[in-house]
């Protein structure tokens, strides 16, 4: 039986200068509801910290923002991660909703306790790197998931393995566009098919859940709904979620899709879910291939604040 180490280098910040930091810590999600160790890792300002769960194959969880470090408190939840399926993620999706190939880093619907596999994480003081598998969301039904996922040395029968790997680099980087934030959460990911057949025709979606608190959503271009605009001429992508009609306060994820997909066509899905109560956004990209062997490379952000400057922000990077 293969077995697969979880590596965890934890390194702290020199004293006396501004950097980010990264700790071990530890995520309590609402369901299943077990505490999950996760890696946290917190801008240079002070302002936001980002949570990895480690139990669930390294996606961003929680992300907290507090505009004055020296107020008491952990800041405000951006970031709705509390149930598989339900965090910031990338995941593949192939044939119709009835009988749905759905490669995802966040585990499987039958069972949220056993999720996708961890194969390597590091902790910086500038950065979170993980390794991690992906897990047939939907418990393959429709037929292309080849082998149950194997969790901490045992062998799942409720769950299924996809060959999608996902590298992530994730890291603050400057927001020179405006005073507050200071930085923006940059996610620099990597997806490998690692199969030497499989050869899939992909919808990729970038989700991102945000707090029932923020119901007012919105996307940038306005007209940018299923599928109908160009890659070559979409250079910004964006869905934000925000508390009020003013779009501040909230949060934005967004991609530049002229930089980083091909394909047939992009597009922001936005939606709710009453019965987990959360608010999400789609950035959604048509035609995404993955022949054996081949590794896709885009970087995306999630963006605290206001959404005028997360506009701006995405379409000049």
């Amino acid at each position: 039986m293969r077995r697969f180490l979880l590596y965890l280098l934890v390194f702290a910040a020199p004293l006396g200068r501004a950097s980010a930091s990264c700790a071990v810590t530890t995520f309590h999600p609402l369901y299943p509801p077990f505490d999950q160790q996760a890696l946290a890792l917190t801008d240079p300002a002070g302002e936001q910290t980002a949570l990895f769960s480690m139990t669930w194959g390294g996606i961003l969880a929680s992300l907290k923002y507090k505009p004055d470090p020296s107020v008491p408190g952990d800041g405000t939840e951006l970031v709705w991660g509390h149930a598989p399926g339900g965090m910031v993620q990338p995941a593949l999706h192939h044939g119709s909703p009835c009988f749905e190939y759905n490669p995802t880093p966040a585990g499987s619907l039958a069972n949220s306790t056993l999720p996708s596999a961890l194969y390597a994480a590091a902790c910086t003081d500038t950065q979170v790197t993980t390794i991690s598998g992906n897990t047939d969301y939907n418990p393959n039904i429709g037929g292309l998931a080849r082998g149950n996922v194997v969790y901490s040395g045992q062998v799942s029968t409720a769950t299924w393995a996809a060959p999608y790997f996902i590298t992530t680099y994730a890291t603050f980087v400057p927001n020179t566009a405006a005073s507050t934030p200071h930085y923006y959460l940059q996610l620099d990911q990597f997806i490998t098919n690692v199969d030497t057949q499989e050869n899939v025709d992909f919808f990729l979606e970038l989700a991102g859940y945000g707090s029932y608190s923020f119901p007012t959503q919105v996307r940038y271009p306005d007209n940018c709904v299923n599928l109908t605009c160009s890659v070559a001429g979409t250079r910004a992508l964006l869905g934000g979620l925000y508390p009020t009609s003013s779009l501040t306060g909230g949060v934005a994820f967004g991609v530049a899709p002229s930089v980083y997909w091909s394909g047939s066509g992009v597009s922001v899905t936005l939606g709710v879910d009453q019965i987990s109560q959360n608010y999400n956004v789609h950035l959604e990209n048509g035609g995404f291939t993955l022949p054996p062997g081949v590794t896709r490379h885009f970087v995306w952000y999630v963006m605290a604040g206001d959404w005028s400057t997360a506009v701006n922000f995405v379409s000049t990077h």
